[in-house]
């Protein structure tokens, strides 16, 4: 696990990395609500998940609640997501047997030096979905437990694990949903009961770093929102937020369920313009005004 921190106007973001496989230990010392990934699974069901059984077990310590903002992808995302994973697959099984191939050419001296590059950079272009995910791993191996430093790189492969490995539903538009109901319904929300600025406990799988941005940039935010049919790449049921109460000892007692936490901003009312005229026209009023 990594974590970093995002401050804006209406709170204070722990978020913590980790892949889906590894359980994550660590929460901040200090935090007033718990925000867990929901992927595909029930709102119901979420703290159950290897992955945050500490996580879930020291908010129930602190009697803080868990919340879901989290939207599930359509039908259609996960068959795009799906077909994106295979053709991954085969781009670099052809790029590893490529590169096997123009090696062994070359050692027998059947191919040019230029062929055999030519060959090394295409298998390099076949095996880019391969690097993007193993960068990723190796990243969280190495700031295993630590604070995110090199920002640039986890940007980088977020960026790349959107492109190669997902459809838009998968990673970028939870990110973005999940980033807009955080900054537009919970913190103000928590900051209202609180009376302060909160600090929110978000913990997300390693391929979202992408939402670190988007809770920084508002405007960012509205154009995505505008740009994207939510309702083609997510679950109809995108606009809900979960609460979930928890007992002593993590368990769950209650699911509360609020509605419309996803809000686009009303649009601006567009100002009369006043019809066109003709050049000669104009050159009339001007006159009459001297």
């Amino acid at each position: 696990m990594a974590w970093t921190t995002v401050e804006t106007p209406n709170a204070k973001y722990v978020l913590i990395f980790s892949p889906h496989y590894v359980m994550t230990h660590r929460s901040p010392k200090e935090f007033d609500a718990l925000v867990l990934e929901r992927g595909d699974i029930e709102p119901s069901k979420v703290t159950g998940a290897v992955t945050y059984w500490d996580l879930v077990k020291q908010a129930a310590e602190r009697r803080k609640k868990v919340w879901i903002v989290d939207a599930a992808q359509s039908e259609k995302s996960r068959k795009v997501t799906h077909a994106k994973q295979i053709a991954s697959a085969v781009s670099s099984g052809v790029g590893g047997g490529l590169v096997v191939l123009t090696a062994f050419l070359r050692s027998k001296k059947k191919i040019s030096r230029r062929a055999f590059l030519a060959g090394t950079t295409i298998s390099l272009g076949l095996l880019s979905p391969f690097i993007c995910n193993q960068a990723m791993l190796e990243t969280l191996k190495l700031v295993h437990d630590k604070e995110i430093e090199r920002r640039g790189l986890w940007h980088l492969s977020a960026a790349l694990s959107e492109l190669f490995i997902s459809s838009p539903g998968r990673i970028k538009l939870r990110n973005l949903v999940s980033a807009e109901k955080m900054e537009g319904f919970l913190a103000p929300r928590l900051r209202k009961e609180l009376g302060r600025k909160p600090v929110i406990a978000v913990a997300w799988g390693s391929h979202h770093y992408g939402i670190v941005k988007l809770l920084q940039h508002p405007n960012k935010r509205q154009q995505l929102l505008k740009k994207y049919n939510l309702n083609k790449w997510l679950k109809k049921d995108y606009p809900k937020s979960f609460k979930i109460h928890l007992g002593k000892y993590g368990n769950v007692l209650k699911v509360e369920e609020f509605k419309e936490t996803l809000k686009p901003k009303p649009k601006r009312k567009a100002t009369k313009k006043e019809p066109k005229i003709s050049r000669r026209e104009f050159f009339r009023r001007a006159i009459r005004r001297v």
